[in-house]
């Protein structure tokens, strides 16, 4: 399991034959959000509660391209 309690695949690897094979489907929905009328306070900060999704997990690390995506969209907000 998840940090968050979510049902995960987690798999670790011998080096004789690292594979595995997956098939799983997929959902998604288009969301679009005019920023310009959300009242943002940018000094804000987020509550424990919030800020728990923000941080990595044991099988969920922020890092690499998953790190620069997050901090352009996060890029106004005060840590």
């Amino acid at each position: 399991m998840s940090d968050f309690v979510m049902p995960t695949l987690y798999a670790k690897f011998s080096k004789d034959n690292p594979t595995i094979t997956t098939k799983f489907k997929v959902a998604t929905t288009k969301r679009n959000t005019d920023f310009s009328k959300v009242n943002y306070n940018e000094n804000e900060k987020f509550t424990p509660e919030i800020a728990k999704f923000l941080e990595p997990t044991n099988t969920i690390q922020i890092d690499g391209i998953v790190r620069e995506k997050a901090n352009l969209i996060t890029k106004r907000h005060k840590w």
